[in-house]
């Protein structure tokens, strides 16, 4: 079950990035190049779950970076606002992948909860989980485009009262390929 979500999680956020951004050049890779410039690093997270899971998920990106990987979007942005868009953009994505999670899970009928974006340039997982880190599950990866990426976190703790759900589900799911353009404001 643990590398069924950790497979999910990963195509999801991958998908739903490059129907954010509109960017097909994206990929997913295992880790980041550190060194990089940390300019304007932001953490952007959403919690997501319910009595038997609970998750979050957590956005490591510079603003350069993500005007980069998704330029034509931003392309008739005011300089000045171009900073401040950037991360609601990437609040608005991760609102777009817990989204599709949670409907996943509804749609199985297990109830799952959101909370609102949140953005940070210091976030406390152990706070967003309770106050405890024992049993949480950590996978991260990056979203890549050419020389520029963003870190994703995910974050499960898993109660043992999930066991009573068939999570096969996770292995079958066929993501559709989104044919909506997305406008940004």
């Amino acid at each position: 079950m643990i590398d069924s979500l950790k497979k999910f999680n990963r195509d999801v956020s991958l998908e739903r990035f490059i129907s954010h951004s509109s960017n097909k050049e994206v990929n997913l890779t295992e880790s980041v190049e550190s060194g990089k410039d940390t300019r304007n690093k932001w953490v952007c997270a959403i919690l997501w779950g319910n009595s038997d899971i609970k998750g979050v998920i957590t956005v490591e990106f510079t603003t350069l970076n993500i005007l980069a990987m998704c330029s034509h979007i931003f392309e008739n942005t005011k300089d000045s606002m171009l900073f401040e868009i950037t991360k609601d953009f990437m609040k608005e994505y991760c609102n777009f992948y817990a989204g599709y999670i949670k409907g996943v899970f509804n749609n199985e009928k297990i109830d799952i909860s959101l909370s609102l974006p949140i953005l940070s340039n210091n976030l406390s997982v152990s706070a967003c989980l309770g106050g405890s880190d024992e049993g949480v599950i950590e996978d991260k990866w990056a979203i890549k485009s050419g020389e520029n990426s963003f870190e994703v976190k995910s974050y499960v703790k898993i109660e043992d009262s999930l066991k009573q759900y068939d999570m096969s589900f996770l292995d079958q799911n066929k993501k559709e390929e989104s044919k909506s353009i997305i406008e940004f404001f």
